[in-house]
């Protein structure tokens, strides 16, 4: 990329943010006023908080909560790894204990070419 596009790139993400911030300004400033009711849980009465309040508040808990199901997601997905690893494990003794079983059978069996034992 040629240091004209890289000049462009940064202005417009320069433009982008500055455009972002402006908007976040004005629907506090057009907000500042005004009031809503709480709301946690049924049958209860919260007082009257501001916007200006209650926007960043969710926004980090939001923040929180995504981060918090990000790694859950991610456990899950761990887990989900370390159980396919001890199935394959098991896998891997079940057929060795399987191939070790026919191995004595097989020792233990006369072969066809062995002479027949005298007595038998």
């Amino acid at each position: 990329m040629g240091l004209t596009m890289k000049k462009v790139w940064l202005w417009t993400k320069l433009i982008v943010i500055l455009l972002v911030v402006a908007w976040v300004a004005l629907f506090f400033w057009k907000n500042s006023d005004n009031t809503t009711p709480l709301w946690l849980f049924f049958d209860a009465s919260w007082p009257k908080v501001s916007l200006d309040i209650i926007i960043p508040i969710t926004a980090i808990v939001s923040v929180l909560v995504f981060y918090v199901v990000r790694k859950v997601v991610g456990v899950l997905g761990e887990m989900s790894k370390v159980r396919a690893a001890e199935q394959a494990a098991a896998r891997e003794r079940r057929m060795a204990d399987l191939t070790r079983d026919m191995e004595k059978k097989l020792a233990e069996k006369p072969s066809l070419s062995d002479p027949p034992k005298a007595g038998a």
